[in-house]
């Protein structure tokens, strides 16, 4: 006769195998090297999800776009008129301080003003590569008004005007 002293254990170890056996499977389902046939369950058209869901995912296979690579962003994080409406807020991400040195220009015009960020290093030696981010207030010749103001590198509208929707 088996004692239950005996079996307990034994009862235990099946359940943690079976415990790591199934966290290695759910891991080496989800990994990306893993190779899947087109139709099986959770491959690309057919309705994703684990084995034996229905999913979730679009049968359509429409998936949202990112920006396309070559496609420039703005390096502005966020633009403000200022108080009086004779200047602009912006900040921005760089390098640090002890490297590199940010100068922000406007070019203005009757609809517009460009923002350009001139980014110059200032040391020679190699410098850590750490980003901090940067607030800026740029004079303007003239009140911002119903200008929008843009990225002059990218064309992007970081600002619309005050009598425009947007």
């Amino acid at each position: 006769m088996t004692s239950s002293r005996v079996l307990v254990p034994i009862a235990v170890a099946a359940a943690v195998l079976a415990v790591v056996l199934g966290v290695l499977a759910v891991t080496r389902w989800g990994d990306s090297t893993t190779t899947m046939s087109p139709g099986s369950p959770g491959s690309p058209g057919s309705g994703g999800g684990a084995p034996g869901s229905s999913g979730t995912a679009d049968p359509g296979g429409t998936q949202p776009s990112a920006p396309a690579q070559d496609e420039p962003m703005t390096r502005f994080t966020t633009v403000t008129r200022g108080p009086d409406d004779t200047t602009l807020e912006v900040s921005f991400w760089g390098g640090v301080e002890e490297c590199y040195r940010y100068t922000v220009r406007a070019q203005e015009s009757a609809a517009a003003v460009r923002l350009t960020l001139d980014e110059q290093r200032t040391h020679d030696g190699p410098c850590i590569e750490l980003a901090q981010q940067y607030d800026r207030t740029v004079p303007l010749e003239q009140p911002l008004g119903d200008r929008r103001v843009v990225d002059a590198e990218t064309g992007e509208t970081l600002l619309h005007g005050k009598g425009t929707a947007g």
